[in-house]
Protein backbone atom coordinates (compact mmCIF):
# COMPACT_ATOMS: atom_id res chain seq x y z
CA UNK A 1 0.00 0.00 0.00
CA UNK A 2 1.60 3.17 -1.14
CA UNK A 3 1.81 6.06 1.30
CA UNK A 4 1.41 9.42 0.32
CA UNK A 5 2.07 12.40 2.76
CA UNK A 6 0.68 16.04 1.71
CA UNK A 7 2.31 19.20 3.40
CA UNK A 8 -0.12 22.38 3.66
CA UNK A 9 -0.25 25.69 5.21
CA UNK A 10 -2.31 28.72 5.95
CA UNK A 11 -5.88 29.10 7.09
CA UNK A 12 -8.79 26.75 6.75
CA UNK A 13 -9.58 27.47 3.02
CA UNK A 14 -6.02 26.39 2.00
CA UNK A 15 -6.29 22.89 3.67
CA UNK A 16 -9.61 21.74 2.77
CA UNK A 17 -8.52 21.25 -0.78
CA UNK A 18 -5.42 19.16 0.29
CA UNK A 19 -8.19 17.18 2.98
CA UNK A 20 -10.14 16.22 -0.64
CA UNK A 21 -7.20 15.24 -2.13
CA UNK A 22 -6.16 12.94 0.84
CA UNK A 23 -9.73 11.40 0.94
CA UNK A 24 -9.57 10.48 -2.83
CA UNK A 25 -6.12 9.11 -2.41
CA UNK A 26 -7.70 7.08 0.18
CA UNK A 27 -10.49 5.69 -1.23
CA UNK A 28 -8.25 4.36 -3.57
CA UNK A 29 -6.73 2.14 -0.90
CA UNK A 30 -3.70 4.09 -0.19
CA UNK A 31 -2.25 5.39 3.30
CA UNK A 32 -2.76 9.39 3.45
CA UNK A 33 -1.01 11.62 5.97
CA UNK A 34 -1.60 15.44 6.14
CA UNK A 35 1.40 17.08 7.95
CA UNK A 36 -0.39 20.37 8.60
CA UNK A 37 -0.94 22.74 11.63
CA UNK A 38 -2.65 21.00 14.47
CA UNK A 39 -6.27 23.77 14.29
CA UNK A 40 -6.08 22.06 11.15
CA UNK A 41 -6.20 18.51 12.31
CA UNK A 42 -9.54 17.19 13.46
CA UNK A 43 -11.14 17.89 9.36
CA UNK A 44 -8.00 15.30 8.01
CA UNK A 45 -9.26 13.25 10.71
CA UNK A 46 -12.85 13.29 10.40
CA UNK A 47 -11.94 12.38 6.40
CA UNK A 48 -10.19 9.09 7.85
CA UNK A 49 -6.66 10.70 7.19
CA UNK A 50 -3.57 9.94 9.31
CA UNK A 51 -1.98 13.27 10.60
CA UNK A 52 1.34 14.47 11.50
CA UNK A 53 2.69 18.57 13.39
CA UNK A 54 3.90 20.83 11.11
CA UNK A 55 4.10 24.91 11.28
CA UNK A 56 2.78 26.85 13.53
CA UNK A 57 -0.31 26.68 15.09
CA UNK A 58 -3.25 29.97 15.04
CA UNK A 59 -6.86 30.53 15.61
CA UNK A 60 -9.62 32.69 14.54
CA UNK A 61 -8.64 34.70 17.36
CA UNK A 62 -5.23 35.10 16.18
CA UNK A 63 -6.41 35.85 12.49
CA UNK A 64 -8.96 38.38 13.50
CA UNK A 65 -5.67 40.21 15.46
CA UNK A 66 -3.75 40.62 12.52
CA UNK A 67 -6.46 41.26 10.58
CA UNK A 68 -4.14 44.00 8.46
CA UNK A 69 -2.13 41.52 7.51
CA UNK A 70 -4.97 40.45 4.95
CA UNK A 71 -5.98 43.59 3.56
CA UNK A 72 -3.42 44.89 1.13
CA UNK A 73 -6.08 47.79 0.35
CA UNK A 74 -4.69 49.66 3.93
CA UNK A 75 -1.28 48.21 3.95
CA UNK A 76 1.39 50.57 5.33
CA UNK A 77 -1.03 53.17 5.60
CA UNK A 78 0.56 56.35 7.94
CA UNK A 79 4.09 54.60 7.59
CA UNK A 80 6.41 55.33 4.98
CA UNK A 81 7.23 52.74 2.62
CA UNK A 82 10.58 52.02 3.56
CA UNK A 83 10.34 52.06 7.04
CA UNK A 84 7.02 49.96 6.27
CA UNK A 85 9.39 47.54 4.11
CA UNK A 86 12.23 47.25 6.87
CA UNK A 87 9.83 46.34 9.69
CA UNK A 88 8.16 43.83 7.82
CA UNK A 89 12.38 42.23 5.71
CA UNK A 90 12.94 42.28 9.71
CA UNK A 91 9.97 39.69 10.60
CA UNK A 92 10.30 37.82 7.59
CA UNK A 93 13.93 36.81 9.26
CA UNK A 94 13.18 36.29 12.22
CA UNK A 95 10.09 34.26 11.38
CA UNK A 96 12.31 32.01 8.90
CA UNK A 97 15.12 31.72 11.58
CA UNK A 98 12.54 30.39 14.03
CA UNK A 99 10.67 28.08 11.54
CA UNK A 100 13.09 26.43 9.41
CA UNK A 101 14.87 24.40 11.42
CA UNK A 102 11.25 22.84 13.42
CA UNK A 103 9.44 23.06 9.96
CA UNK A 104 11.84 20.87 8.26
CA UNK A 105 11.95 18.44 11.21
CA UNK A 106 8.69 18.26 10.98
CA UNK A 107 8.41 17.23 7.77
CA UNK A 108 11.04 14.61 7.85
CA UNK A 109 9.32 13.15 10.49
CA UNK A 110 5.97 12.88 8.80
CA UNK A 111 7.48 11.26 6.05
CA UNK A 112 9.08 8.82 7.18
CA UNK A 113 8.04 5.55 5.64
CA UNK A 114 6.77 7.68 2.90
CA UNK A 115 6.25 6.95 -0.50
CA UNK A 116 5.62 10.35 -1.91
CA UNK A 117 5.07 13.78 -0.70
CA UNK A 118 2.65 16.57 -2.51
CA UNK A 119 3.76 19.76 -0.97
CA UNK A 120 1.60 22.93 -1.00
CA UNK A 121 3.21 26.60 -1.90
CA UNK A 122 3.73 27.50 1.38
CA UNK A 123 5.99 24.07 1.72
CA UNK A 124 7.38 23.46 -1.33
CA UNK A 125 10.79 24.87 -0.26
CA UNK A 126 11.06 22.47 2.30
CA UNK A 127 9.69 19.64 -0.04
CA UNK A 128 13.08 20.22 -2.10
CA UNK A 129 14.97 20.17 0.73
CA UNK A 130 14.29 17.16 2.02
CA UNK A 131 14.09 16.12 -1.32
CA UNK A 132 17.95 16.97 -2.04
CA UNK A 133 18.64 15.82 1.23
CA UNK A 134 16.82 11.92 1.22
CA UNK A 135 15.84 9.84 -2.01
CA UNK A 136 11.85 11.12 -1.28
CA UNK A 137 10.17 12.27 -4.64
CA UNK A 138 7.96 15.18 -3.99
CA UNK A 139 5.39 16.58 -6.64
CA UNK A 140 4.53 20.42 -6.24
CA UNK A 141 0.61 21.21 -5.49
CA UNK A 142 -1.26 24.75 -5.78
CA UNK A 143 -5.19 25.90 -5.34
CA UNK A 144 -4.23 29.03 -6.04
CA UNK A 145 -4.60 29.35 -10.12
CA UNK A 146 -3.72 33.15 -9.39
CA UNK A 147 0.05 32.24 -8.90
CA UNK A 148 0.42 29.89 -12.59
CA UNK A 149 -2.64 31.76 -14.49
CA UNK A 150 -1.90 35.39 -14.44
CA UNK A 151 0.89 38.18 -15.31
CA UNK A 152 0.17 39.34 -11.70
CA UNK A 153 0.87 36.08 -10.07
CA UNK A 154 4.14 35.77 -12.06
CA UNK A 155 5.21 39.22 -10.90
CA UNK A 156 4.52 38.15 -7.06
CA UNK A 157 6.71 35.27 -7.92
CA UNK A 158 9.72 37.29 -9.37
CA UNK A 159 8.93 39.70 -6.15
CA UNK A 160 9.23 36.49 -3.64
CA UNK A 161 12.62 34.92 -5.80
CA UNK A 162 14.12 38.14 -5.58
CA UNK A 163 12.66 38.51 -1.93
CA UNK A 164 14.29 35.36 -1.06
CA UNK A 165 17.75 36.34 -2.93
CA UNK A 166 18.68 38.71 0.63
CA UNK A 167 17.45 35.54 2.96
CA UNK A 168 19.89 33.20 1.06
CA UNK A 169 22.72 33.62 3.70
CA UNK A 170 20.29 32.95 6.47
CA UNK A 171 18.71 30.17 4.71
CA UNK A 172 22.83 28.14 4.01
CA UNK A 173 23.46 28.99 7.49
CA UNK A 174 20.97 27.19 8.68
CA UNK A 175 21.77 24.02 6.88
CA UNK A 176 24.78 24.19 7.91
CA UNK A 177 23.85 24.19 11.79
CA UNK A 178 21.31 21.42 10.56
CA UNK A 179 23.99 19.31 8.39
CA UNK A 180 22.07 19.43 5.40
CA UNK A 181 22.85 20.23 1.99
CA UNK A 182 21.53 23.35 0.37
CA UNK A 183 19.32 23.56 -2.57
CA UNK A 184 19.40 26.25 -5.18
CA UNK A 185 16.74 28.56 -3.28
CA UNK A 186 16.17 30.41 -6.29
CA UNK A 187 15.03 27.96 -8.64
CA UNK A 188 13.98 25.24 -6.53
CA UNK A 189 10.25 25.45 -7.63
CA UNK A 190 11.33 25.59 -11.71
CA UNK A 191 13.28 22.55 -11.16
CA UNK A 192 9.99 20.53 -10.28
CA UNK A 193 8.54 19.29 -13.54
CA UNK A 194 5.94 17.03 -11.54
CA UNK A 195 2.89 19.64 -10.41
CA UNK A 196 -0.75 19.77 -10.08
CA UNK A 197 -3.33 22.70 -10.00
CA UNK A 198 -6.37 21.80 -8.07
CA UNK A 199 -8.50 24.09 -10.26
CA UNK A 200 -10.40 24.19 -13.72
CA UNK A 201 -9.03 25.25 -16.76
CA UNK A 202 -12.50 26.41 -17.50
CA UNK A 203 -11.56 29.37 -14.35
CA UNK A 204 -8.28 29.90 -15.99
CA UNK A 205 -5.14 27.97 -18.19
CA UNK A 206 -2.02 28.42 -16.83
CA UNK A 207 0.74 30.78 -18.61
CA UNK A 208 3.42 28.95 -21.06
CA UNK A 209 6.38 29.40 -18.48
CA UNK A 210 3.43 27.73 -15.84
CA UNK A 211 2.59 24.31 -17.93
CA UNK A 212 4.04 22.19 -15.95
CA UNK A 213 1.07 22.97 -13.41
CA UNK A 214 -1.87 20.60 -14.70
CA UNK A 215 -5.31 21.88 -13.90
CA UNK A 216 -6.84 19.06 -12.83
CA UNK A 217 -10.66 20.80 -12.10
CA UNK A 218 -11.20 21.82 -8.53
CA UNK A 219 -10.52 19.87 -5.31
CA UNK A 220 -13.99 20.03 -3.23
CA UNK A 221 -14.13 19.12 0.05
CA UNK A 222 -17.13 17.07 1.03
CA UNK A 223 -16.83 16.19 5.34
CA UNK A 224 -18.30 12.68 5.80
CA UNK A 225 -20.92 13.79 7.71
CA UNK A 226 -22.37 16.10 5.19
CA UNK A 227 -24.78 13.54 3.00
CA UNK A 228 -26.92 13.34 5.64
CA UNK A 229 -27.50 16.85 6.70
CA UNK A 230 -30.29 18.74 6.59
CA UNK A 231 -30.70 22.68 6.94
CA UNK A 232 -31.62 23.42 10.67
CA UNK A 233 -35.40 24.77 10.72
CA UNK A 234 -34.21 28.66 11.72
CA UNK A 235 -32.66 28.68 8.40
CA UNK A 236 -34.69 26.23 6.62
CA UNK A 237 -37.90 29.17 7.58
CA UNK A 238 -35.15 32.18 7.13
CA UNK A 239 -34.94 31.28 3.67
CA UNK A 240 -38.96 30.00 2.98
CA UNK A 241 -39.55 33.99 4.70
CA UNK A 242 -36.95 35.55 2.57
CA UNK A 243 -36.83 33.95 -0.85
CA UNK A 244 -33.76 34.11 -2.78
CA UNK A 245 -31.59 35.70 0.12
CA UNK A 246 -27.85 37.28 -0.57
CA UNK A 247 -25.36 35.02 1.03
CA UNK A 248 -22.20 36.64 2.62
CA UNK A 249 -19.13 35.13 3.98
CA UNK A 250 -15.38 35.70 4.36
CA UNK A 251 -14.93 32.11 4.99
CA UNK A 252 -10.91 32.09 6.90
CA UNK A 253 -10.15 35.40 6.06
CA UNK A 254 -10.59 37.94 9.00
CA UNK A 255 -11.95 41.88 8.34
CA UNK A 256 -10.00 45.08 9.74
CA UNK A 257 -13.49 46.33 10.65
CA UNK A 258 -16.39 43.67 11.13
CA UNK A 259 -19.24 45.42 12.53
CA UNK A 260 -18.94 48.33 9.65
CA UNK A 261 -18.43 45.01 6.70
CA UNK A 262 -21.76 43.53 8.07
CA UNK A 263 -23.42 46.81 8.43
CA UNK A 264 -22.42 47.56 4.89
CA UNK A 265 -23.93 44.30 3.48
CA UNK A 266 -26.85 44.15 5.77
CA UNK A 267 -28.32 48.18 4.44
CA UNK A 268 -27.61 46.43 0.99
CA UNK A 269 -29.59 43.40 1.84
CA UNK A 270 -32.51 45.91 2.93
CA UNK A 271 -32.29 48.13 0.10
CA UNK A 272 -33.42 45.27 -2.11
CA UNK A 273 -35.82 43.88 -0.21
CA UNK A 274 -33.47 41.09 0.25
CA UNK A 275 -32.59 38.45 3.54
CA UNK A 276 -28.70 38.46 4.25
CA UNK A 277 -27.42 35.22 5.33
CA UNK A 278 -24.39 35.65 7.06
CA UNK A 279 -21.41 32.80 7.73
CA UNK A 280 -19.57 33.91 10.96
CA UNK A 281 -16.22 32.40 10.04
CA UNK A 282 -12.54 34.11 10.74
CA UNK A 283 -14.27 37.60 10.99
CA UNK A 284 -16.39 36.91 13.68
CA UNK A 285 -19.48 38.27 11.98
CA UNK A 286 -22.20 37.79 14.60
CA UNK A 287 -25.92 39.89 15.69
CA UNK A 288 -23.95 41.53 18.75
CA UNK A 289 -22.57 43.59 16.19
CA UNK A 290 -25.03 44.43 13.79
CA UNK A 291 -26.36 48.64 14.02
CA UNK A 292 -29.23 49.53 15.99
CA UNK A 293 -31.12 50.57 13.28
CA UNK A 294 -31.03 47.46 10.90
CA UNK A 295 -33.89 44.96 10.80
CA UNK A 296 -32.41 42.08 12.78
CA UNK A 297 -35.13 39.18 11.65
CA UNK A 298 -33.65 40.15 7.94
CA UNK A 299 -30.52 38.88 8.76
CA UNK A 300 -29.52 35.05 9.91
CA UNK A 301 -25.92 34.00 11.43
CA UNK A 302 -24.32 30.26 10.28
CA UNK A 303 -21.38 28.54 11.17
CA UNK A 304 -18.94 26.65 9.03
CA UNK A 305 -21.74 24.48 6.91
CA UNK A 306 -22.07 22.76 3.75
CA UNK A 307 -22.99 25.24 1.75
CA UNK A 308 -24.20 23.84 -1.50
CA UNK A 309 -27.93 23.53 -0.46
CA UNK A 310 -28.05 27.43 0.69
CA UNK A 311 -26.33 28.34 -2.70
CA UNK A 312 -28.97 26.76 -4.46
CA UNK A 313 -31.79 28.77 -2.61
CA UNK A 314 -29.59 32.27 -2.86
CA UNK A 315 -30.19 34.96 -4.99
CA UNK A 316 -26.08 35.74 -5.33
CA UNK A 317 -22.81 35.32 -2.42
CA UNK A 318 -20.88 38.10 -1.69
CA UNK A 319 -17.14 36.96 -0.42
CA UNK A 320 -13.58 37.85 -0.55
CA UNK A 321 -12.61 36.51 -3.44
CA UNK A 322 -11.05 33.28 -2.34
CA UNK A 323 -10.83 30.60 -5.54
CA UNK A 324 -12.50 28.04 -3.23
CA UNK A 325 -15.45 29.75 -2.40
CA UNK A 326 -15.97 30.92 -6.13
CA UNK A 327 -15.77 27.49 -7.42
CA UNK A 328 -18.73 25.73 -4.83
CA UNK A 329 -20.67 28.78 -5.81
CA UNK A 330 -19.99 28.34 -9.38
CA UNK A 331 -20.93 24.94 -8.69
CA UNK A 332 -24.24 25.46 -7.49
CA UNK A 333 -24.48 28.46 -10.35
CA UNK A 334 -24.74 31.36 -8.04
CA UNK A 335 -24.00 34.82 -9.24
CA UNK A 336 -21.43 36.78 -6.92
CA UNK A 337 -19.85 39.66 -5.77
CA UNK A 338 -16.20 39.70 -5.03
CA UNK A 339 -14.87 41.60 -2.13
CA UNK A 340 -11.24 40.98 -2.41
CA UNK A 341 -8.44 42.40 0.46
CA UNK A 342 -5.12 40.91 -0.71
CA UNK A 343 -3.27 38.09 -2.74
CA UNK A 344 -4.94 35.66 -5.17
CA UNK A 345 -8.47 37.19 -4.34
CA UNK A 346 -7.78 40.53 -6.90
CA UNK A 347 -7.12 38.26 -9.60
CA UNK A 348 -9.85 36.04 -8.62
CA UNK A 349 -12.25 39.17 -8.85
CA UNK A 350 -10.88 39.72 -12.28
CA UNK A 351 -12.15 36.02 -13.23
CA UNK A 352 -15.26 36.71 -12.17
CA UNK A 353 -15.49 39.90 -13.97
CA UNK A 354 -14.02 38.45 -16.97
CA UNK A 355 -16.27 35.36 -17.08
CA UNK A 356 -19.76 37.81 -16.70
CA UNK A 357 -20.65 36.09 -13.39
CA UNK A 358 -20.99 38.74 -10.91
CA UNK A 359 -19.09 41.88 -10.49
CA UNK A 360 -16.30 42.96 -7.67
CA UNK A 361 -16.09 46.01 -5.61
CA UNK A 362 -13.52 47.62 -3.07
CA UNK A 363 -15.23 46.82 0.17
CA UNK A 364 -13.75 50.17 1.82
CA UNK A 365 -14.68 52.45 -0.75
CA UNK A 366 -18.42 51.12 -1.50
CA UNK A 367 -21.54 52.25 0.29
CA UNK A 368 -24.90 50.41 0.98
CA UNK A 369 -27.16 52.40 -1.91
CA UNK A 370 -23.61 51.61 -4.64
CA UNK A 371 -23.41 47.87 -3.22
CA UNK A 372 -27.06 47.55 -3.68
CA UNK A 373 -27.02 49.09 -7.31
CA UNK A 374 -24.22 46.64 -8.44
CA UNK A 375 -26.15 43.88 -7.03
CA UNK A 376 -29.26 45.03 -9.33
CA UNK A 377 -27.77 45.57 -12.15
CA UNK A 378 -24.86 43.07 -12.56
CA UNK A 379 -25.47 40.25 -10.64
CA UNK A 380 -29.22 39.58 -9.58
CA UNK A 381 -29.89 40.41 -13.44
CA UNK A 382 -30.26 37.27 -15.51
CA UNK A 383 -27.44 37.32 -17.63
CA UNK A 384 -25.20 37.03 -14.84
CA UNK A 385 -27.24 33.61 -13.56
CA UNK A 386 -27.46 32.62 -16.81
CA UNK A 387 -23.74 32.76 -17.50
CA UNK A 388 -22.66 31.34 -13.53
CA UNK A 389 -25.39 28.02 -14.48
CA UNK A 390 -23.15 27.67 -17.40
CA UNK A 391 -20.16 27.07 -16.20
CA UNK A 392 -21.49 25.47 -13.23
CA UNK A 393 -22.67 22.77 -15.51
CA UNK A 394 -19.07 22.90 -17.36
CA UNK A 395 -17.48 22.39 -13.25
CA UNK A 396 -20.22 19.52 -12.56
CA UNK A 397 -18.47 17.36 -15.60
CA UNK A 398 -14.96 17.60 -13.98
CA UNK A 399 -13.72 15.35 -11.22
CA UNK A 400 -10.49 17.41 -9.91
CA UNK A 401 -9.65 14.75 -7.31
CA UNK A 402 -10.18 12.19 -9.21
CA UNK A 403 -7.82 12.93 -12.49
CA UNK A 404 -4.96 14.29 -9.71
CA UNK A 405 -5.13 11.13 -8.34
CA UNK A 406 -4.10 9.63 -11.03
CA UNK A 407 -1.39 11.78 -12.02
CA UNK A 408 -0.13 11.04 -8.10
CA UNK A 409 -0.24 6.96 -9.12
CA UNK A 410 1.71 7.66 -12.08
CA UNK A 411 4.34 9.84 -11.03
CA UNK A 412 4.83 6.92 -7.76
CA UNK A 413 8.51 5.45 -7.90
Amino acid sequence: MPTFVIACAGTLGDHLPYIALGQGLRRRGHRVRLACRPAMQGFATQAGLEVADCGEDFDDADVRRRAHEWDEWGAAAGSQPTVALNASLAAMREQLHRDLAPTYRALATACVGADLLVAGLQRQMYAALLARNTALLWVAASVTPALQCSAVGQHRLRQNEALMGTFVPLLDALCREQALHPIDWLAYDRQQPRALLGASAHFALPLPEQTHYRPTGFWFYEDPRWPHWTPPPALQDFVTQHPQPLFLSFSSIPVIAPAAVLKLHARAAALLGRGLVVQRGAAGFDAALLAGDVNRSGVHFVDFMPQDWLLGQCGAMLHHGGAGTIARALRSGCPMVAEPLGNDQFFNAQRVLALQIGSAVNLHRIQPEGLAQVLADKVLAPAPRAHAQALGKLLRTEDGVARACDLLEGWLP
